[in-house]
This record gives structure tokens, C-alpha cells and sequence, in this order.
């Protein structure tokens, strides 16, 4: 028996590593939890896609010139997404979101861009580029009326509310009546305007069944679709609108 006693001595002694697996104390698995909850909410997954406008010679668009282009894509459409089953996408953690100041001008008596989609908490500068005295005003969402006189320093505005594609801001000039502008506010980042080429892009989508949502303010046009995001994959998708996306037809049906 001390033969023995020795032998475990001198064997604890050159091997310490033995000592939890000889005392019954073998260690656990290291918890990963807080690092797997912690990846919540930063999926790699998104949509990217075109919007593009199929024109009918029966109901011509006066204004499609200015917003498409000779392949058919559609500039200036807000995207947005939204639960397939309603209510809000969640994600754990919130994503957070700080303020942006976002550039709307006024030059060739329009504004420019005419559409912005912005965040909840953003803010617009309104510059007037033209040589005349231009003004901003609205009495929706967001009621206020200010003039922008040339080469001025413009007027920085901030939304604190978010009105969704149901209630955008709706501007004008009190001077120049075709001028007109919409800004769209969203309390949460999934949401996108298309450029030039039609395109969009949304980033951090959670896996899940979703309605892709496309409105254009200026040629009155709404129309979804639904998609499919999987974990990690970015889904693609092609939205053609037509004129009978046109609101006003959708209302008389």
C-alpha cells in the first residue's frame, strides 16, 4: 500500500492534467450561450434586388421619364419589409441606430432627390441651389413651413416619428406649386430607396417568411411580394410594377 502511495504521488507530480480525471472533478464544457445569444440580431442574411416599370401605351406615365430608365429600371421606389404574419421584426439585441443628417435640395425647381427614406431620430438640410426663393412646407406627419432663400445655409429639420409607407411626409413650395417631395420614416432599418439602375439592398434580416413591400410616391404605384430569407444567404428578388399597381386602380376594384 505505500508502494502504491508513492506511485500515485510521482504520477500526480509529472502529470498534473490526470488530477481532475484521478479526483472524480473533471471539468464541463465551456458555456457558449452569452457568445451564441450575443451573434443575435447581426444575421449575415439580406435581400437584394431591382424594381423595374412595365409601361402600357393604354396608361401612359407622364412623370416616368424623370424615374426610369431605357432598360426599365426604376428609380426612387421605397422598399420596405414587413412580417408575412404582421407586427414587427424583432431582434435580440435591438439594433441601434444613430442620428443622420440627410441632404434634400432644391435645384431647376425640384427638389432633389424628391424621395428620401429615412430613420425615426434622422434629420434633412434643405438647400436651395436655384436663384430664386424656394420654401418647404407640410401639414402632414410633420407640420412646418419654412423659406429656403438662395445660397443660403438651408434649414436643417429633425423627424422624431415614423409614419411608415401609410403616411409619408408630404413637401412643397409655396411659391412654385409643382414642387413636391415625400420623405418616408421608419422605425426600424429594414427599408431601402432604389438608385438609378433600380437596385436595393437590406442588410441583417433576420431568417424568416417576410412581404416585400415597393410604393413610388410620384407615379402612384404600390406592390408586394412575399420572400423567403434563409440564414446566411442573401434571397434575390425582382419586383415589376405595372400600371395596375397604380393606387387608384387597386381602390376602384
Amino acid at each position: 500500500m505505500p508502494h502504491f502511495r508513492r506511485f500515485l504521488f510521482f504520477l500526480l507530480l509529472m502529470a498534473p492534467g490526470l488530477l481532475p480525471v484521478l479526483t472524480g472533478a473533471a471539468g464541463t464544457p465551456a458555456d457558449t450561450s452569452s457568445a451564441e445569444s450575443s451573434s443575435e440580431g447581426t444575421s449575415s442574411a439580406g435581400i437584394s434586388g431591382t424594381v423595374l416599370y412595365e409601361a402600357s401605351p393604354e396608361l401612359p406615365w407622364r412623370y416616368a421619364r424623370y424615374y426610369v430608365n431605357r432598360k426599365g429600371q426604376l428609380a426612387e421606389a421605397v422598399v420596405v419589409l414587413t412580417r408575412r404574419s404582421g407586427g414587427r421584426i424583432r431582434t435580440s439585441p435591438a439594433p441601434e441606430h444613430e442620428s443622420v443628417t440627410h441632404e434634400m435640395g432644391q435645384k431647376d425647381f425640384r427638389f432633389d432627390p424628391e424621395t428620401l427614406v429615412i430613420r425615426e431620430g434622422d434629420r434633412v438640410r434643405f438647400t436651395n441651389a436655384d436663384q430664386q426663393l424656394h420654401n418647404v412646407q407640410t401639414s402632414d406627419l410633420l407640420p412646418f413651413n419654412v423659406n429656403t432663400p438662395p445660397e443660403g445655409k438651408g434649414h436643417v429639420q429633425l423627424f422624431p416619428k415614423a409614419g411608415g409607407t401609410r403616411r409619408p411626409v408630404r413637401l412643397g413650395c409655396v411659391f412654385h406649386s409643382n414642387m413636391r417631395a415625400w420623405i418616408y420614416v421608419f422605425d426600424h432599418p429594414y427599408c431601402a430607396l432604389t438608385g438609378p439602375d433600380g437596385s436595393f439592398h437590406l442588410k441583417h434580416v433576420p431568417p424568416g417568411e417576410y412581404r416585400l413591400t415597393v410604393v413610388h410616391p410620384a407615379g402612384q404605384l404600390s406592390h408586394s411580394t412575399d420572400v423567403t430569407v434563409e440564414d446566411g444567404a442573401v434571397t434575390r428578388s425582382t419586383l415589376t410594377l405595372t400600371p395596375d399597381d397604380l393606387t387608384n386602380r387597386k381602390g376602384k376594384s
